[in-house]
C-alpha cells in the first residue's frame, strides 16, 4: 500500500531524542501548521536527517501521516538560525522566544500559510539590519503583534492595524511604531494573558 508524501517547508521548534537513534519533532510548516512528526534514525551519524532536523532549523520537508504520528521521510536544509545567527546573540534569542510561543500558541494541524510568511519576512528583515535596542524592541513588538492579531488573540485596532495587518518590514514602520509602543506592549500583555499562557 503506497502513502501519499506531503512536502512542505517548515520550521523545527523542538526535537527530543526517541528510540535508539530517532527524534520526536515539533514542526511548524507552511502547508499543514503545526505537525508532530517522528524521524526514525535521525541521530545516527550517516543519516541525512541529522542536521535539516535540528533545533530552529528551516527546512524542506517530506511527511507521511501514520496511524498516530507523521513519520519525516526526508529533510532538505534551508537554514539553521543557530548559525545564521551564531554572532548575534540577541536576535538568537528572540527566535527562540518566538518559536517558543507558537509551539504554545498554534493547536494541531491547521494551514496557516499567512503566519508563516509573517515568521518568514520578519526573520528575513532581522538578518539584513543592524537596530538599535529601542528599535529592536519595536521590532519584537510589532512582531507578536502581528503573531497575535494572526491567531486572533488581539482584535482590529485602528492604531495597530498599520502594524498587524501586513507582513512587509520597514525601517520606517519601525520608527512610527513608536508613537503606540505603549499600546502595543499593552494589547501583547493582555492577549497572553488571556491566552493563559
Amino acid at each position: 500500500m503506497s502513502h501519499h508524501i506531503y512536502q512542505t517547508e517548515g520550521i523545527v521548534l523542538e526535537r527530543r531524542p526517541t528510540g535508539e537513534a530517532g527524534h520526536n519533532c515539533s514542526i511548524f510548516t507552511k502547508e499543514l501548521g503545526l505537525v508532530y512528526g517522528e524521524a526514525r534514525g535521525a541521530r545516527n551519524l550517516g543519516s541525512k536527517l541529522r542536521y535539516s532536523l535540528q533545533d530552529l532549523s528551516h527546512s524542506k520537508i517530506s511527511l507521511v501521516r501514520g496511524r498516530s504520528v507523521w513519520r519525516v521521510t526526508g529533510a532538505d536544509l534551508i537554514e539553521n538560525f543557530n548559525s545564521s545567527f551564531r554572532e548575534e546573540r540577541e536576535k538568537l534569542k528572540l527566535c527562540a522566544r518566538v518559536f517558543s510561543l507558537l509551539k504554545r500558541l498554534v493547536h494541531g494541524e491547521e494551514k496557516n500559510e499567512q503566519l508563516f510568511i509573517v515568521i518568514s519576512e520578519a526573520i528575513t528583515f532581522l538578518k539584513k539590519q543592524n537596530l538599535s535596542t529601542d528599535e529592536f524592541i519595536c521590532f519584537e513588538s510589532i512582531l507578536l503583534v502581528r503573531i497575535l492579531h494572526n491567531l486572533g488573540y488581539i482584535g482590529d485596532s485602528s492604531s495597530l492595524a498599520p502594524f498587524s495587518k501586513t507582513y512587509l518590514w520597514n525601517n520606517d514602520e519601525i520608527l512610527k511604531s513608536l508613537e503606540v509602543k505603549r499600546e502595543m506592549i499593552t494589547a501583547i500583555n493582555h492577549a497572553l494573558r488571556e491566552s493563559h499562557l
